[in-house]
């Protein structure tokens, strides 16, 4: 007599349901992985029921079995997030809070699973946030200090995930230094130069930068003097808090990290080496700026608790690929509990963004010009012929020719520019910013020649040479 096979059928189902029913219907999703975290399948919910088929599964494993039932892992998630749908690996899996179930017996082609805890789908409603904001840069004509849009960025807006859901995943010696960096704040360390730019709530008009900093030229005091003025701005810890960091108990401490993340994060943002582990953000929405830098849209974000943070990253279109231009520490630049519809401002200092935003305005003609050189200088504010002045209170004149007159955000007084005073050399590579007319031809055309030759040797004496070809740098 034969025996009745014991294999596990290629197809099974899992009946959901919740442990505390949510006032709304949401639509959910599974996604079967193996032991190995290989997607192996994903299912939208069909009356509460998932239902998979092993043999129909991508990354497995042709002409095998199917994978036991202990071998694979189950989680489940809303399917209000479109975005959802693209995840391929359990590290995207982690920022849309899934249900990871037990999967330990089938019946009849059924695995019964517990329930969906509440502390995970309080979470799963979703509700909306209008989010809107500018993008500007200072830049600095002769005297005068102007405030421009920047256009056509690429706007990347994201969501800080609640510490909560994977501060038990943080190691335990990272854990164990939190106590003696907070209670012992004397022995903090500023952050390494070049300093991020400063949080919205300290930067400084640039327009009045130069006489701020002629005060002071110099910065004199003493690494204990700096430490002494870090750790006054600090904000004040209750009792309670203080135990609960000296208890020496990590599950305490850890504790005692989530129900306090707020009050922390001007401790986090000191500590660099601190920002990967306690801080993850899932990107909502990416929008570009329009010819008044201006970006506007709408995200979702879980309604249960409180509104969303928001951190903000900003890309730029240079030398024909998208780059980063502003990406600040989070800690020190995320807008927590952001309330929808305020406008988030934002100001770039990378050199590379131009601030010309008419962005859509065509040039008449057949023309083509060169609109600005590296830190957006007017080719009119650069010395084109030999010019000999001496410096001041100096008998020494050297030539200028070469040189610009155009000021630099941030200097001090005795740097500062003035017009006609050409004394700034160009250093590392420029970058040109082109004008190009409507009239040019364009059909079939995608790429122009540059040529070059060489008017003057480093001591300025006049060199005979002819156009070469420009080579470029990337292909």
């Amino acid at each position: 007599m034969k025996k009745k096979s014991k294999e596990q059928k290629p197809w099974f189902k899992v009946p959901l349901n919740y442990e505390q029913k949510p006032n709304e219907k949401i639509d959910l999703i599974g996604f079967l992985f193996n032991c190995r975290g290989l997607l192996l399948q994903q299912q939208i919910a069909e009356n509460n029921t998932l239902v998979f088929n092993t043999l129909e599964t991508r990354n497995s494993d042709k002409g095998k079995a199917p994978p036991n039932l202990d071998q694979l892992r189950l989680f489940i998630a809303p399917a209000t997030d479109k975005r959802i749908l693209k995840v391929t690996n359990l590290q995207e899996m982690e920022s849309y809070k899934a249900y990871e179930p037990i999967l330990s017996t089938i019946k009849s082609g059924t695995v019964e699973i517990q329930p969906i805890p509440e502390s995970l789908s309080q979470f799963w409603l979703y509700c909306k946030c209008r989010v809107t904001g500018k993008l500007s840069k200072w830049f600095n004509s002769g005297f005068v200090w102007e405030n421009k849009a920047v256009c056509n960025a690429g706007v990347h807006i994201c969501e800080i995930d609640h510490l909560r859901f994977w501060i038990h995943r943080i190691p335990d010696h990272i854990i164990a230094k939190i106590p003696d960096a907070i209670l012992k704040p004397e022995l903090i360390k500023p952050v390494p130069r070049p300093f991020p730019d400063p949080p919205p709530f300290e930067r400084l008009d640039p327009a009045v930068v130069g006489q701020t900093q002629a005060v002071n030229i110099f910065d004199t005091k003493s690494a204990k003097m700096k430490r002494q003025e870090i750790t006054a701005q600090l904000p004040k810890l209750g009792s309670e808090i203080k135990q609960q960091l000296a208890s020496g108990n990590l599950n305490t401490i850890r504790e005692s990290i989530v129900n306090n993340y707020t009050l922390f994060h001007p401790w986090f943002c000191l500590w660099p080496w601190w920002w990967p582990y306690f801080y993850r953000c899932k990107e909502l929405a990416v929008v570009k700026t329009d010819a008044n830098g201006r970006f506007d849209t709408s995200i979702t974000y879980s309604c249960f608790g409180d509104k969303p943070d928001i951190y903000i990253r900003v890309e730029y279109f240079i030398n024909g690929e998208w780059t980063t231009v502003y990406k600040p520490p989070i800690p020190c630049h995320t807008y927590w509990n952001y309330a929808c519809g305020t406008n988030i401002n934002i100001t770039i200092t990378d050199p590379r963004v131009p601030g010309d935003c008419c962005c859509n305005c065509p040039i008449g003609g057949d023309l083509v010009f060169l609109r600005t050189i590296s830190h957006h200088t007017s080719v009119r504010h650069i010395q084109q012929t030999d010019h000999f002045q001496s410096p001041p209170n100096q008998a020494t004149a050297y030539n200028r020719i070469g040189l610009t007159d155009a000021g630099a955000t941030g200097d001090p007084g005795i740097l500062e520019s003035v017009v006609g005073d050409y004394k700034r050399p160009f250093g590392g590579k420029p970058s040109f910013y082109m004008g190009f007319g409507s009239d040019l031809p364009n059909t079939g055309i995608y790429h122009y020649r540059w040529s070059y030759r060489q008017l003057r040797s480093a001591d300025l004496s006049a060199v005979a040479d002819s156009f070469k070809p420009l080579i470029p740098s990337r292909r």
